[in-house]
């Protein structure tokens, strides 16, 4: 990568994150359907013409911010499946854990900011996380799950 792409990436990187935390911070204060994407500019110190080369509209940031989230809990639960019998509790620790590190981006997804859809595809995408975790278990062990994995991936989550 040369020196000029690097920079850029990390301007985006930098601007995006800026963008994501001036959403949940708002949200936490006023709202979501109070904030505005001026507000939300404002905020983070970028231009509304930043804002919209990276996202369409408010709801793409705030999903932008779940995918975020989904992609750092995958990363961080991979590791720590349990694979053998004897370690239990490790995932649901490392999840509570997720949840304390990320507490206001949980209160502003799972306190129903935004549209419905946001929280839907959130819960999805951690459901099928888990799918693979369960499968890659279930397989490590040679055991065939007396549920299916997509139903107990689905409990999991809580949905």
């Amino acid at each position: 990568m040369t020196d000029c792409a690097a920079k850029v990436d990390r301007r985006v990187r930098r601007s995006t994150a800026a963008l994501q935390h001036a959403l949940v911070e708002l949200t936490l204060e006023k709202g979501y359907s109070a904030t505005t994407i001026d507000d939300i500019t404002n905020r983070a110190d970028v231009a509304r013409a930043t804002f919209y080369a990276h996202y369409t509209d408010k709801q793409a940031l705030l999903t932008s911010i779940a995918t975020d989230l989904t992609d750092d809990m995958t990363i961080r639960f991979g590791p720590r499946a349990p694979m053998s019998s004897t370690t239990r509790g490790e995932v649901a620790l490392e999840m509570f854990r997720h949840a304390e590190t990320n507490r206001d981006i949980y209160r502003v997804l799972l306190g129903g900011a935004g549209d419905p859809p946001v929280l839907h595809a959130y819960v999805d995408a951690l459901a099928k996380a888990a799918e693979v975790i369960f499968a890659a278990r279930a397989k490590s062990l040679k055991v065939t799950p007396r549920l299916p994995v997509e139903f107990l991936a689905r409990m999991w989550v809580g949905q």
